[in-house]
């Protein structure tokens, strides 16, 4: 029961186009680990990506696009 409780959620489905979004975790140095989600497809609008400091914070405002 606590496993289900630290899954991040899932990602929905890019709101413009409906195909698959991918989360991506970026390790630079000298900055901290920047997680970002965006659609898979490159033509589409979705394609540029949000960038958060959590995991859960960029599926959420994934999660929550129009």
């Amino acid at each position: 029961m606590a496993d289900e409780a630290a899954k991040p959620p899932e990602l929905k489905p890019c709101p413009f186009c409906g195909r698959r979004a991918s989360l991506e975790e970026t390790h630079e140095i000298n900055s901290p680990v920047m997680f970002s989600v965006g659609c898979l497809d490159e033509s589409c609008i979705g394609f540029p990506s949000v960038t958060f400091q959590t995991r859960n914070d960029a599926i959420a405002a994934w999660n929550r696009r129009a």
